[in-house]
């Protein structure tokens, strides 16, 4: 257990929250967000906030960083951005990116913080839109920032390619190849989960 968690008698007192955008903040066909309700399965003693907004490139979150995350005063803070950087249409440059990310992790403290890629889409449904060849020049750099800063990073883009069955695990409400359903957000609170207990709930 990192030794600013030692304080904490039991995860009833930890706080995290999932930050990102519309891979985070859907509902699918649930009451609420998908991803909130998988993890509270998993781990119901622990105050989940979800922070996620559709449509959010790491730039417009890092405009309401303040607002949507510190102001929450959390123990610890995921991170998934890239999706929406990486399409065509947005096309946020890769060290803009890369900067931005940094300084978020600066402004919260690298022990807070949790970073995870951004899954990969399926093709043949985003033509035009998102490849994965653009969607791996995020990738890169969140494992990048994760080595050098010795940030625990979930690549959730790899447990997502090389499940058995992608792609189609990305077939959610949408089915527009980017939005998953609930085998997706079983992946993706359970990846969460298992960084938590390895890393930070030992």
């Amino acid at each position: 257990m990192l030794s600013w968690l030692k304080d904490f008698l039991s995860p009833n007192d930890l706080t995290i929250i999932n930050f990102g955008d519309s891979l985070t903040y859907r509902f699918e066909n649930a009451s609420s967000h998908l991803l909130t309700l998988k993890l509270k399965q998993m781990l119901p003693e622990i105050n989940w906030i979800n922070s996620g907004v559709n449509g959010n490139t790491i730039l417009q979150a890092k405009e309401r960083f303040e607002r949507d995350v510190l102001s929450h005063h959390p123990d610890i803070v995921t991170f998934m951005f890239g999706s929406n950087d990486a399409s065509m249409d947005r096309n946020v440059p890769v060290e803009a990116y890369r900067r931005t990310l940094n300084e978020m992790i600066e402004i919260l403290g690298k022990e807070r913080v949790i970073l995870i890629t951004p899954p990969p889409v399926d093709e043949s449904k985003q033509m035009g839109k998102r490849t994965n060849e653009r969607i791996n020049w995020y990738r890169q750099v969140v494992l990048e920032i994760g080595r050098e800063q010795k940030i625990p990073v979930i690549d959730l883009y790899n447990v997502f390619y090389e499940h058995s069955d992608f792609p189609n695990i990305l077939k959610g409400k949408k089915d527009d190849g980017l939005h998953f359903g609930e085998s997706g957000y079983n992946l993706y609170a359970a990846s969460i989960v298992k960084m938590l207990k390895t890393q930070f709930l030992k």
